[in-house]
């Protein structure tokens, strides 16, 4: 999957209960993006149903929890490496994000990007220099 983002959100989203760390192709092209999130809140039910990791969304409302390998950033463009198991449930090999249009918002993305993924015993390789 391959994005070029016009726009970006990094946030608590209060309606949903997450922090969330969203791009997309702009008001109509809704349909690409990506999102990732975690629970402003612990549940135990979460831990349960093993959904107390981030949830990584795509624009079409298919998700998968957990399953990001890596996350690097080379020339303005963001390329997560996924698991297998995260490849099947989703239907893409991978994402890659062209942040060139948001580049003001680079420090909030990136500790964003750094406070979801960073989930105990999930945290993929982060390289976002």
């Amino acid at each position: 999957m391959n994005l070029r983002a016009a726009r970006c959100h990094v946030g608590e989203v209060d309606e949903l209960e997450v922090f969330m760390v969203m791009f997309d192709e702009g008001p109509d092209r809704e349909d690409s993006s990506v999102a990732f999130q975690i629970s402003l809140f612990d549940d135990g039910q979460d831990e349960e149903l093993g959904m107390d990791t981030y949830c990584l969304m795509l624009g079409g409302g298919v998700c998968t929890y957990g399953g990001i390998l890596a996350v690097s950033l080379n020339q303005q463009v963001l390329t997560f490496t996924l698991s297998q198991d995260a490849q099947q449930e989703l239907g893409i090999t991978g994402i890659t994000v062209d942040v060139t249009a948001v580049t003001d918002q680079w420090q909030d993305i990136r500790s964003g990007l750094i406070r979801v993924l960073s989930q105990p015993g999930e945290t993929p390789d982060i390289r976002l220099s």
